[in-house]
């Protein structure tokens, strides 16, 4: 028989298990990992993969992420703004009250204070921040046509 509904028939509700692996997903874990820890077995990335775009897991994946981005906060447009900030900010505009300000050490030898203040990492700012944006997806490998070679070959064996 065949899984999708009938205009009789109402879609089934997502099951327990559904709802834990949906709950673990919107909650950050990965989906191979949420896959595990509800159904006990590894699985493919496939089959994890697949239960996440369920229509019903992924109506709930994504109802409950608006919902914590909604109690959150810190919004996705503050972190963008926190992490741009990071990206323009000089090091020589780095103070000891600065909130970019990682680490701070001062040491004292004799009558002076030699002040060393870190920076929050800009390299990884960039990379979290491409990550937010969707700017790490890997490029599309050109496709070739398959004519020429198939024409060498023929013309190889003639």
């Amino acid at each position: 028989m065949d899984d999708q509904p009938t205009r009789s028939q109402k879609p089934r509700p997502i099951s327990p298990r559904q709802l834990q692996f949906a709950r673990l997903v919107a909650d950050g874990t990965t989906q191979t990992a949420a896959y595990f820890q509800v159904y006990g077995k590894k699985s493919s990335k496939a089959d994890a993969s697949a239960l996440a775009h369920h229509p019903n897991v992924a109506a709930e994946i994504a109802r409950r992420q608006r919902e914590a981005e909604a109690r959150a906060d810190f919004k996705r447009e503050d972190m963008i703004r926190y992490l741009v900030s990071i990206l323009h900010t000089p090091m020589n505009e780095l103070s000891d009250a600065h909130p970019l300000v990682q680490e701070l050490n001062i040491t004292r030898r004799g009558d002076a204070d030699f002040i060393r203040i870190k920076g929050l990492a800009k390299l990884e700012a960039a990379r979290l921040l491409s990550q937010i944006m969707g700017w790490l997806k890997p490029a599309p490998e050109p496709t070739t046509p398959e004519e020429p070679v198939t024409i060498v070959l023929k013309k190889m064996w003639d």
